[in-house]
C-alpha cells in the first residue's frame, strides 16, 4: 500500500516569521514532522510542499522529497486543499497513485510516530474515508 505524508511548509509565515526553519531543541521545527513520518511503519513517501529554498534544503537534509510549490499556492489566502492536491498530483505523476494521503503540519513537533501509526492503523481498519486529529480544549 502506498501511503504518502505531505508536509505543507511555505516560507512566508506571518505570525512567526520563518517559523518552519527556526530551531527547537537543536533541530529546525519542520524536521520533527519529517522524522516522525519517516519513522512510521506505514508511510512510504514523505513529501514537503514548499515555495522556499531553505525549507527545501532542510527537507532534503532530513530525508524528505520536495514538491516545489508554485507561487500561486504560496499566498496568505490560499487554503490547504489546493496545496495538498497539487503535491498529491505531482507525486502520483512521478511514482504512481497513492492509496492514502496524510497531511502533517510542521508546527506539531510533539507528535510521536507511535501516535501517527496508531491513527493510520485505526483508519485502515475502520470504515471511514477521512480522519482528522483534534484536541478539545475550549478556552
Amino acid at each position: 500500500m502506498k501511503i504518502i505524508a505531505i508536509i505543507p511548509a511555505r516560507g512566508g509565515s506571518k505570525g512567526i516569521p520563518r517559523k518552519n526553519v527556526r530551531f527547537l531543541n537543536g533541530k529546525p521545527l519542520i524536521a520533527y514532522a519529517i522524522l516522525n513520518a519517516l519513522q512510521s511503519s506505514y508511510i512510504t513517501d514523505v513529501l514537503v510542499s514548499t515555495d522556499d529554498e531553505e525549507i527545501a534544503g532542510i527537507a532534503y537534509l532530513y530525508g524528505a522529497k520536495v514538491i516545489k510549490r508554485p507561487e500561486c499556492l504560496g499566498a496568505d489566502a490560499v487554503t490547504l486543499d489546493p496545496v495538498i492536491y497539487h503535491a498529491t498530483c505531482s507525486c502520483e505523476k512521478d511514482s504512481g497513485e497513492a492509496d492514502l494521503v496524510i497531511t502533517m503540519q510542521p508546527t506539531s513537533p510533539l507528535l510521536k510516530a507511535e501516535t501517527l501509526d496508531s491513527a493510520i492503523a485505526e483508519f485502515l481498519h475502520g470504515e471511514m474515508d477521512t480522519m482528522i486529529s483534534a484536541v478539545n480544549r475550549p478556552h
